[in-house]
């Protein structure tokens, strides 16, 4: 993905993000943690300044990120 004239790699990233232990509740896993982390985390890098901004250029390229997760 390029974004802000940089191009970066997700799936390394969402590698560290799957170490994380996710302490949720079973009902309160509608999403997965390290998919939310990497969204979150490379809409800040592009300039999103916000979590709910971050989390809509994710949802605007969702497709993207999950290709190259695999």
């Amino acid at each position: 993905m390029i974004c802000a004239e940089r191009e970066f790699r997700t799936a390394p990233l969402i590698y560290y993000f799957r170490q994380i232990p996710d302490y949720r509740c079973g009902r309160e896993k509608k999403h997965d943690l390290a998919e939310m982390l990497v969204c979150v985390t490379i809409g800040f890098l592009c300039g999103r300044t916000t979590i709910r901004r971050s989390l809509n250029w994710c949802r605007n390229h969702i497709e993207w990120l999950r290709s190259t997760w695999n």
